[in-house]
């Protein structure tokens, strides 16, 4: 909604594709943040708890990648359709 309010007003279709692409980067980066600081200390603590437990170092490079990757191929699509899309029309509609 942010991008069709920002098309009304008169940026490019290019800003609003940015804008939509930013903030579902924005919330995949936050999740990530979010479940580093989790799984870290969880991981100490398994490796503590249970015999022959392995803390790798991978999974926390290799998800993160993963996801930022997935983020992105997913939030494409919308920020497209968005800077596509006739702003005054999408408002009326609304």
């Amino acid at each position: 909604m942010v991008a069709v309010l920002s098309l009304a007003l008169g940026t490019g279709a290019n800003s609003a594709m940015f804008n939509v692409l930013r903030q579902g980067t924005m919330l995949c980066l936050a999740g990530i943040a979010g479940g580093i600081a989790v799984g870290i200390p969880a991981g100490w603590l398994m490796k503590s708890i249970v015999f022959g437990a392995n803390s790798d170092v991978y999974p926390y490079i290799v998800v993160p990648i993963v996801l930022m990757v997935v983020t992105l191929i997913a939030v494409f699509a919308p920020a497209r359709h968005a800077s596509t899309i006739d702003a005054m029309k999408a408002l009326r509609d609304e």
